[in-house]
């Protein structure tokens, strides 16, 4: 009896040291901080629109956010997330040297910083997906698709429509960046990276769309297509294709 009283007690020891192991992981904090800086940025937009556009609202959110990707630089391992976090770092680090130009392009950094908010759903989209958070956190089954949906939509308005709207198709803002440009060759690089960044986020769209398309049904039906017409040894070759390429499931 006494045996079995210590082998119970050494189990619940050694399951509460797993629990503790899990809740604490390098995953789960990425996503915690994410979501922390995510709602810092929706704070100082929310004070830059309400303060008359004051550009020190964008500095304060910029800096927050050069030093966060800096950070979470060394801890991606998606190449494409390591190619957006020096990008990112890049314009900001040239704009925060270029401290005229703020003032003549702060509507445009509003909308480069108004991509932040799509991450806030990118976030708890992934903690509650987390197998860790799912042991402790019992969510209803509705909000994990209204959450993909507020990200499917901020994805898009933020990052597509007001991205190419106000940044891609503005010819005033590339002619003052060049206008502005304090280092040498530095205006074209610039301008080279914001198109280099629309066009991560029209590649991380489709990935999006296609979520959406499992999540119908729509590629099941595909897939049928396919199979029935003997057309399986082509759909496999597409389906290698998608796994050489990561695009089986959107994750920031």
């Amino acid at each position: 009896m006494t045996n079995l009283i210590k082998n119970i007690n050494n189990q619940d020891i050694i399951n509460q040291n797993i629990i503790n192991q899990d809740i604490i992981n390098k995953e789960t904090t990425q996503y915690i901080t994410t979501l922390i800086v995510s709602l810092y940025a929706c704070f100082c937009l929310y004070h830059f629109c309400s303060s008359d556009k004051d550009i020190k609202w964008l500095n304060y959110l910029f800096i927050i956010v050069i030093i966060y990707l800096a950070i979470h630089l060394f801890f991606v391992e998606k190449i494409e997330l390591k190619i957006h976090h020096v990008l990112f770092i890049f314009v900001i680090g040239w704009y925060l040297l270029c401290p005229d130009i703020g003032p003549i392009i702060k509507n445009e950094l509003y909308i480069l910083a108004l991509a932040e908010v799509s991450n806030i759903f990118l976030s708890i989209r992934n903690l509650i997906r987390d197998p860790t958070v799912i042991q402790f956190v019992s969510l209803p089954a509705f909000i994990q698709p209204i959450n993909d949906g507020l990200f499917a939509i901020t994805f898009f308005y933020a990052r597509i429509y007001l991205y190419f709207k106000y940044i891609i198709t503005n010819q005033e803002l590339f002619e003052n960046i060049t206008k502005y440009n304090q280092f040498f060759m530095c205006d074209k690089i610039v301008i080279a990276i914001l198109f280099g960044l629309f066009i991560l986020n029209l590649y991380w769209f489709l990935l999006i769309c296609s979520g959406v398309i499992k999540m119908i049904g729509f590629d099941y039906v595909v897939k049928r297509h396919f199979l029935d017409n003997n057309n399986s040894a082509f759909f496999l070759q597409i389906e290698e294709i998608r796994a050489k390429m990561g695009v089986t499931q959107f994750n920031l």
